[in-house]
């Protein structure tokens, strides 16, 4: 089975073929609440912001820096209104 999220595929081919059916629509939010909780776990459960992984793109990078990223991202994406694409009517 293809991940949910495939960057090497392209940036935003993740969006080709996007579609309003309720059940596809209920898989991704199901994908959506399944990476929130594990996020959540991992950062409760990280004795600080120093734990360290690795990037294929950028290397070495420390739990800080991908929770900065994340609201750097959810800032502009919010701003952007890119939610409203994806969404056949409001």
């Amino acid at each position: 089975m293809r991940p949910p999220y495939d960057l090497l595929a392209g940036p935003g081919e993740d969006f080709d073929g996007a579609t309003g059916d309720p059940r596809v629509v209920a898989v991704a939010w199901e994908a959506w609440r399944s990476d929130m909780a594990f996020a959540e776990r991992f950062v409760t459960d990280a004795p600080d912001l120093h734990v360290e992984g690795d990037d294929s793109w950028r290397g070495t990078v420390s739990l800080r820096w991908v929770l900065i990223h994340m609201i750097e991202e959810c800032a502009r994406h919010n701003g952007d209104a890119d939610i409203r694409r994806a969404t056949p009517t409001m």
